[in-house]
């Protein structure tokens, strides 16, 4: 199978344009989060895409699908969209199977433990935009700011749901989707000193990938291209990052038509 993959578009900012390329082969296309300004929004222009048309789009949503916006009425919203486009919009409910190669995806927010102690992450995490700019319904009742601590709750029940699956899919070639890092190696080394903030980019799932080893897990949020092996897992990032001056991207290194291909079926997995 033949997977374009992309992150990190941020259209709604504009400044420049990015469409996929229409000579490139691949069976399916995958984006791995902030595509555009909300979620409905990135599944309404993935559907428009001519190059896409006719192929199977996997999409899962980055943080800053939610800027603006109350993050359940955002997904909900989202999912309706999906539900009337060719878009298998993933947010740790699905995991659909297709051509032998099953899809496993949700936002994984961080768990802000990555490279810190004790209360660090969590506090660093306020130095993002996140908690500013995002919402949600505290204790099923009330409207509040997105805190580290309400994405943490979060990274707590995607991370189970996503370690189920693989349990469950371990026969299968699996591909892994989630916005933010997976994985130490996707920490660029200019910032290995940037301390606790980093752990607002990528948890470390190691012990998952080792045990589960996925054929394939794509990520985006660093704004830095990644492409390694842990194991027999390829795990890729292809983000193109926010917009600059004279239609310049911020990731000079983003491939507009980045192909990984994987085999299937896999041999299964003993556990």
């Amino acid at each position: 199978m033949r997977i374009l993959i992309a992150s990190d578009l941020h259209i709604e900012h504009g400044g420049m344009t990015w469409t996929p390329p229409p000579d490139v082969e691949f069976d399916v296309a995958v984006f791995a989060g902030d595509v555009a300004g909300s979620p409905i929004e990135a599944v309404k222009w993935l559907a428009a895409q001519p190059a896409l048309a006719d192929k199977r789009i996997i999409f899962v949503a980055g943080n800053h699908e939610f800027y603006g916006g109350i993050i359940e009425d955002r997904i909900g919203a989202g999912k309706s969209a999906a539900a009337h486009a060719d878009v298998h919009f993933l947010d740790a409910d699905d995991a659909p199977l297709i051509e032998g190669v099953r899809f496993i995806g949700c936002t994984l927010w961080t768990d802000y433990r990555f490279q810190t102690k004790g209360r660090a992450g969590l506090d660093a995490g306020w130095r993002l935009n996140d908690p500013l700019r995002i919402l949600t319904v505290a204790d099923g009742r009330s409207i509040a700011q997105f805190s580290p601590q309400h994405a943490a709750r979060r990274h707590i029940a995607e991370r189970r749901w996503l370690t189920d699956k693989l349990a469950e899919h371990a026969d299968e070639a699996c591909v892994v989707v989630t916005h933010h890092g997976c994985h130490p190696g996707s920490l660029h080394p200019r910032y290995a000193g940037a301390g606790a903030v980093n752990a607002s980019f990528i948890s470390d799932m190691s012990a998952e990938i080792a045990t589960y080893q996925p054929a394939l897990w794509v990520h985006g949020h660093v704004h830095d291209t990644h492409d390694y092996t842990v194991g027999d897992t390829r795990v890729v990032c292809n983000p193109r990052g926010y917009p600059l001056a004279h239609g310049m991207s911020e990731n000079a290194g983003f491939m507009p038509a980045f192909v990984v291909e994987i085999e299937q079926p896999r041999p299964r997995l003993s556990l």
